[in-house]
Order: C-alpha cells, then sequence, then structure tokens
C-alpha cells in the first residue's frame, strides 16, 4: 500500500494549498480575494508598524517581568527562569517550556500600546461578537479572538 493510499484508509488526508504571499492588500481586495471565499493568504508587512518589532526581544521581558511568574503545562515559572530556559536550551530531547494562550490584553494590558495599529485584515472583529456561539469557539479553538503572547524555544 501507497504512503498516500496508508493516509486515506486512516482518514489522515490533509489537503494542501498554494498560499499567495503579499506585502500589502488593499482592504477590499482581502475582502473579495481571500475571506469571501476562505482562501488562506500571508500577509508580510501587516504588523510592519507595530513597536513590538523594535522594542520585545528577550531582555524586555527578562527586565519589565524578571519577578512576574507564569504558568506552563501546569508548572510555575519566574519570567526570568522561564527565558533562562529558553536562551539556554541545547537539547531536543528535553525542550524548553513553550509559553502560550496568554491573553495580552488580560494578562498583560500594559504591552497592547506596543501592538498599534489594529490590524485592518482583523476588522471587525466578529470573535468577539456575544452572538458568537459557544460551541464553535470550543471546536474551532478560537478564545474571543484574543490577542496572545507566544515565546518558545528552538522547534516549538
Amino acid at each position: 500500500m501507497s504512503d498516500r493510499a496508508a493516509s486515506l484508509a486512516l482518514g489522515h488526508e490533509q489537503e494542501t494549498y498554494n498560499v499567495d504571499r503579499v506585502n500589502s492588500l488593499i482592504y477590499d481586495d482581502f475582502i473579495n480575494k481571500y475571506l469571501k471565499p476562505c482562501k488562506p493568504v500571508i500577509i508580510k508587512n501587516a504588523t510592519e508598524n507595530w513597536q513590538a518589532h523594535q522594542v520585545w526581544d528577550y531582555d524586555f521581558f527578562k527586565k519589565i517581568y524578571s519577578n512576574c511568574q507564569v504558568t506552563i503545562d501546569g508548572k510555575i515559572y519566574n519570567f526570568l527562569e522561564f527565558i533562562d530556559l529558553v536562551l539556554n536550551e541545547t537539547n531536543n530531547n528535553n525542550p524548553a517550556p513553550y509559553l502560550r494562550e496568554i491573553n495580552i490584553p488580560i494578562n498583560f494590558p500594559e504591552l497592547m500600546v506596543y501592538l498599534q495599529p489594529d490590524i485592518q485584515y482583523t476588522l471587525p472583529n466578529r470573535l468577539t461578537n456575544k452572538l458568537l456561539p459557544r460551541v464553535l469557539e470550543r471546536s474551532w479553538g478560537m478564545r474571543k479572538g484574543m490577542v496572545e503572547l507566544l515565546i518558545g524555544g528552538k522547534g516549538s
């Protein structure tokens, strides 16, 4: 049995897409060419005006949040300790923890100033609408369109 046939038999068939990569995109073009037909696109410079690109680095987070605690996979880390684990990671068999699903507006609202202006392609953010059924939120893995902080080491 070929790998493709085995994949189909096991229900692991995955669709592949040719994903357009664009440097800029007029909002109306985004709506008509990508959003309405549900076609993926990578917009390379969508966040180019964000201060986070110039300010955020490991030293920034170590300095500002050195005494802050974060919970990753049920374990509590001091932020300074966590960043050191990420920076000193050398063993792929024992990777550093991966910080994920941290809601910036709730947990670190002071960081939102570095994420301005809002990305026009995300507006209006319909994921925050109270009419969105909770079953969709759970099944699609959406968390009300929150802006997340993700920090991980090599390969995460």
